[in-house]
């Protein structure tokens, strides 16, 4: 079982993309908050998409970055604590089919221990 458990969902049938993160561990989790889109911000390559015919989408720019300081730069997951972010994919992709696949998938630096791989099950976006 991984440590963070990811959850996407589509808010009704717009671009925008809903994700739940909650911590399964029986400890505190430090998330960096560039993978949770903090203040609608899309820094680190961490969703993987799909159009209709296969082709996979690349963000519009590219993002200039800086490496994440601990503590500042994450988030604490208390255990089973969910959190909830958003994103509005069509503020960052060219999204030009009927419907995306699209998974969540990061490598989490976590501080004293390493890293941490965090996948979450592909949903299909209808427009």
């Amino acid at each position: 079982m991984q440590m963070i458990e990811v959850k996407l969902e589509q808010k009704a049938n717009t671009k925008e993309l809903l994700i739940y993160v909650t911590n399964k561990h029986k400890t505190d989790y430090f998330m960096d908050q560039m993978l949770l889109f903090k203040d609608g911000k899309y820094s680190l390559d961490c969703l993987m998409i799909y159009d209709a015919e296969g082709n996979k989408l690349y963000r519009r720019r590219t993002a200039r970055l800086f490496a994440s300081k601990f503590p500042e730069d994450y988030i604490t997951l208390k255990p089973e604590q969910t959190y909830s972010t958003s994103i509005k994919l069509d503020d960052f992709f060219n999204i030009n089919s009927n419907y995306i696949d699209v998974q969540y998938d990061a490598s989490n630096s976590y501080p004293g221990i390493g890293m941490d791989k965090i996948t979450s099950e592909t949903l299909r976006m209808s427009f």
